[in-house]
């Protein structure tokens, strides 16, 4: 009964796309967004009441979730999988914004305000996100690095001194690759 219900799990339509996006799906992302970007947002605006943050933190589920290693993909329950990626990606998101110090504030705000008459909706970032696998392959494996140390929740300063870099170097790295990876999006 128990493999059963193990194989029913294991063929239910949000793990079926996590697997395929793992393994590098554009057009699973594509799905996932059309069929449980509500779900996502829902949830995120729980714990906030900004859409602008809202909307940043559901870029940044998408990009954890892009960035999804196949042997990280839920064997059962992907639905609470989702919803736990979902939280901690908040949860993160808001404490790195908490702590972030008077010089990183403004250098963010400014940054957002320059940028913000030409980021598109957050449906275009999505959609267009079948094609940051290439932007991602395009990167030198130190950024790449640093983009998944970041993910992964380290500081700035972690990274540098994982990578045997100056934390600004690292900063800006991943700054402009941000900025890329919102261009295509």
């Amino acid at each position: 009964m128990s493999s059963f219900i193990s194989e029913y799990l294991q063929n239910h339509k949000l793990y079926k796309l996590l697997y395929r996006i793992a393994n590098h799906d554009p057009e699973a992302l594509e799905i996932l967004f059309h069929d449980y970007g509500s779900f996502i947002y829902w949830h995120i605006m729980n714990y906030v009441q900004d859409k602008s943050l809202g909307e940043d933190i559901f870029q940044e589920v998408f990009i954890k979730l892009y960035l999804l290693n196949p042997q990280n993909v839920p064997n059962r329950g992907a639905t609470s999988w989702l919803i736990h990626v979902i939280h901690n990606t908040a949860v993160t998101y808001l404490e790195k914004r908490s702590h972030q110090t008077e010089k990183d504030l403004f250098d963010s705000d400014f940054n957002q305000n320059t940028e913000a008459l030409s980021i598109p909706s957050v449906e275009d970032e999505i959609i267009s996100a079948i094609y940051v696998d290439e932007l991602l392959r395009s990167f030198d494996s130190e950024t790449t690095a640093i983009l998944h140390l970041r993910q992964e929740g380290y500081t700035f300063e972690e990274i540098s001194q994982s990578l045997s870099i100056n934390a600004s170097t690292a900063r800006s790295k991943y700054a402009r690759a941000i900025q890329q990876l919102r261009k295509i999006m």
